[in-house]
């Protein structure tokens, strides 16, 4: 009886694309390198490092969770290319469609990311087709629509 796993153990392109953004890039030196690292398994140590798995999270963050989550209509996670904004976003895209990474890593938002050493969370923002995630910023909050 083969003690295999049926699982590949290749990598995904897109966990390769994570590991390769510089934030994501520090919290795995953190974890593999730190002392943290080294102390994580001694016994009677508390790990509390990346929050308390035994803790329940807080309440407002529930209700956020669940109110922004829970549908409020039929339509609530359509498309909705009717509504002005969408309209709006869909033209701007298609102006700078055919250099959108350029545009991306030029804008004052793109060379301000970069300053700071996320050059490639901006490549990675300019891929097409690569998340099902749309984050909308309301208020200054992000939403999921």
């Amino acid at each position: 009886m083969s003690t295999e796993s049926p699982v590949s153990p290749s990598v995904s392109r897109r966990a390769t694309t994570l590991a390769s953004v510089p934030s994501q890039q520090r919290i795995n030196t953190f974890l593999r390198d730190s002392v943290y690292a080294m102390r994580q398994h001694v016994p009677g140590i508390c790990d509390l490092a990346l929050g308390n798995p035994h803790q329940m999270p807080q309440a407002a963050y529930v209700e956020a969770l669940a109110d922004a989550l829970t549908p409020r209509n039929e339509g609530w996670f359509a498309y909705k290319t009717n509504e002005p904004e969408a309209q709006a976003a869909a033209a701007a895209y298609r102006l700078v469609e055919p250099r959108v990474g350029a545009a991306l890593a030029a804008c004052p938002s793109g060379r301000e990311l970069s300053g700071w050493g996320y050059a490639s969370d901006v490549t990675i923002a300019a891929e097409l087709d690569a998340s099902q995630a749309v984050p909308t910023l309301r208020d200054g909050w992000l939403e999921p629509q």
